[in-house]
């Protein structure tokens, strides 16, 4: 029996209301698509079941259908579906106050060889290819020959599936054009698997990175954390915090010397426990447990050590030796309020304030160096925890059962210089720790205000999905690379542009090689990473700034609207994205991953703009790094070649990408085939043809 790839339905859940009558609420709503794919011209019904607060499903009643992509597929108000092109439809539902999404793949109708044979691909052409053409791919004899690139695509908004392709040809020859003659090596040569160190222009300031690599398992738990034991919090922090604005006398901070018996610093001077005072000198305490949001607190004694317009600086008065002096600490304020803040609120928007200081608490200690283990390749460079915006004390009238751990500031954990390896052994030199914090902090104030917005404006019911989360700081990053260096979005920066001078080639080391860096470790196995896995790996977040850019970059007016949009919003992950962008993000997804080989690849004006990257000119950028040994390195990309004999396999997780290249000789025809344990390509593969030569 052939196997059916069947679309899940997404099901968005709202809280009960009290119903308003004798029939119960309705709790939930799916969406059923009875077919795998939908040949254009045909038309499916699809329906939807309601479940009630009490468990008892039934057919829903007055729904409201809507298709997010109209060019792909349509809908009646019938929830009758009538494919239109090829692609990923996401269809709509809504009744009674819930809303559902689910897929639809259309396939197109049949093409024969012979059709396919009479038009040929002009150069720079990208064609999207339906019906049999997905699994034999007939190209006809042109009288010089032609190069390609086949790329194909998994659809699918799960990053756990697997999907097996198998590609063989009948009469290809290997190429010899550019881009990418030389193909990349066998997945088992590359440095894929291992983390990805952060890339330097000419090897500029190599030697400060040693061999560490931010660790991103600890901020997949830490969001894991808030998720798990501050989401329920939510609705009652909001409602707390507005029953605060409306009564100027209360406060959330303990009452003077409420905690002074336990908040002696080492100088025995009392400290404060939640507030944190704007006077350089000032002692306070501040909690630095990471392992849980509101139990176990632990308290470190800290100094204030520099207090700018919008950052107050605070060190842990038990930091190694050999660390940031008081000169430093005022310059890394300076950089909060001239860089970091400007640049993230006109992009994210303004954090709230729930000291009401109107500044963020920047607290440097050994406690994030202590989040290491010993003889680690990677390293914590600093976090932003969001029980912190969360109040301290329960409040029975709003439903609230406080959080005692919460600091109540806007606070960013930050890395300090160890030079002599005191904590767990690991040595931090002042000069590399200096070089990664203003990037980090644009990262960490990113999802202070993305957290905050969504708790205290938006009156969101979640945190943010991983992988947007961290997309969205890394742009941050950005950012302030474009601040420093004088350049700006959409201006295809080159190598050239991107060197011209010390100033900007310092600047790219600073805030853009660690992209580059974690983009690299994606397209060196596209096939196996994703942009939206929740896995949080360097190689996702690395693809998903990229396509974050890539995105912005396609629409037209003021792209900060569009990164505001992202960070104000009461959905997560794929809803947020599909709302902002006004699509599927599976089919802005596909256009990424051809634009990874197509962009720059010097195939011709016939090639559509949103097969492009208008901000970089990844191909140049790449071809000015080298690795740490001085030697350049060559474009990642992976690409496969589609045998001469025999064939070739790729395994492509939801969201990942295989480049099969290939040639046909000259007055000569050429066919691929692409098949997988069902026959060809299951629907969520998307097959998509470049011509290069």
């Amino acid at each position: 029996m052939r196997k059916l790839f069947l679309c899940s339905a997404v099901v968005l859940v709202a809280a009960c209301g009290d119903g308003g009558g004798t029939s119960p609420a309705v709790a939930s709503l799916s969406v059923a698509v009875p077919v795998p794919s939908l040949p254009v011209g045909q038309t499916v019904t699809l329906t939807a079941q309601s479940v009630s607060g009490d468990g008892v499903a039934a057919p829903a009643k007055g729904v409201a259908w809507s298709s997010l992509d109209p060019a792909v597929a349509t809908v009646s108000a019938a929830g009758v579906v009538t494919a239109v092109a090829p692609g990923v439809a996401t269809i709509t539902a809504a009744a009674a106050s819930q809303t559902a999404r689910a897929d639809v793949y259309v396939s197109g109708g049949s093409v024969s060889c012979a059709a396919t044979a009479a038009s040929a691909p002009a150069v720079g052409e990208v064609r999207l290819l339906a019906g049999s053409e997905r699994s034999a791919l007939c190209l006809p004899a042109i009288g010089t020959g032609g190069e390609y690139v086949l790329v194909a695509f998994n659809a699918s908004r799960d990053t756990g599936s697997r999907v097996l392709l198998s590609a063989s040809g009948e009469r290809v020859v290997p190429v010899v054009g550019a881009p990418t003659p030389t193909l990349a090596p066998p997945a088992g040569e590359l440095l894929a698997n291992r983390a990805p160190a952060p890339l330097h222009m000419d090897n500029g300031a190599a030697a400060l990175l040693g061999s560490a690599v931010p660790d991103t398992r600890f901020h997949l738990a830490l969001r894991g954390r808030e998720r798990r034991q501050l989401r329920d919090r939510m609705s009652g922090a909001a409602r707390v915090r507005a029953s605060v604005r409306a009564t100027p006398s209360f406060s959330l901070a303990p009452a003077a010397g409420a905690s002074a018996a336990s908040g002696l610093t080492p100088s025995g001077a009392a400290a404060s426990l939640v507030t944190v005072p704007a006077t350089k000198g000032a002692q306070v305490r501040l909690n630095t447990q990471s392992s849980s949001a509101c139990l176990s607190p632990v308290y470190r004694g800290g100094r204030v050590v520099a207090v700018g317009a919008r950052a107050i600086i605070v060190a842990d008065t038990t930091n190694p030796a050999g660390g940031f002096t008081d000169a430093d600490y005022e310059g890394f304020a300076a950089a909060f309020d001239t860089l970091v803040y400007p640049a993230d609120v006109s992009y994210f928007g303004e954090p709230s304030d729930v000291d009401e200081n109107k500044r963020s608490v920047i607290f440097f200690t050994r406690a994030v160096n202590e989040l290491t283990p010993a003889n680690s390749e990677s390293y914590v460079g600093g976090f932003f925890f969001g029980r912190d915006l969360f109040p301290v004390a329960a409040n029975k009238s709003e439903n609230y059962p406080g959080c005692a751990g919460s600091n109540e500031a806007e606070l960013f954990y930050m890395l300090v210089p160890d030079p002599n390896g005191v904590v767990n052994g690991n040595r931090r030199e002042l000069a590399f720790v200096k070089s990664v914090t203003t990037g980090v902090l644009a990262h960490e104030f990113q999802h202070l205000i993305n957290e905050g917005r969504r708790l205290y404006v938006n009156n969101a019911n979640d945190f943010e999905e991983v992988w947007l989360n961290e997309g969205l700081s890394h742009v941050a990053e950005e950012l302030i690379y474009y601040k420093v260096s004088g350049l700006e979005p959409r201006s295809n920066i080159d190598a050239t542009a991107a060197r011209s001078t010390p100033r900007r080639r310092d600047a790219f080391n600073s805030y853009q090689g660690s992209n580059f860096g974690r983009l690299r470790a994606y397209l060196t196995n596209p096939e196996g990473n994703s942009p939206y896995a929740a896995d949080d790996s360097l190689a996702t977040r690395g693809a998903t700034w990229q396509f974050l850019r890539y995105a912005a970059d396609r629409t037209t007016g003021d792209e900060a609207a569009v990164f505001k949009a992202l960070a104000n919003s009461k959905t997560t992950g794929f809803d947020n994205v599909d709302a902002v962008f006004g699509g599927s993000t599976l089919n802005l997804a596909r256009d990424w991953a051809v634009a990874q080989y197509a962009d720059d690849a010097g195939i011709g004006p016939n090639l559509r703009s949103s097969y492009t990257f208008p901000s970089w000119n990844y191909r140049s950028v790449y071809a000015a790094f080298t690795d740490r040994n001085g030697n350049p390195l060559p474009f990642p990309l992976r690409v496969t070649a589609v045998p001469t004999t025999g064939s070739v396999q790729v395994t492509l997780v939801g969201g990942g990408a295989t480049y099969l290249r290939f040639a046909s000789a000259p007055a000569a025809t050429a066919t691929v085939r692409v098949s997988s344990a069902v026959g060809g390509p299951p629907e969520p593969v998307q097959m998509v043809l470049i011509r290069t030569r």
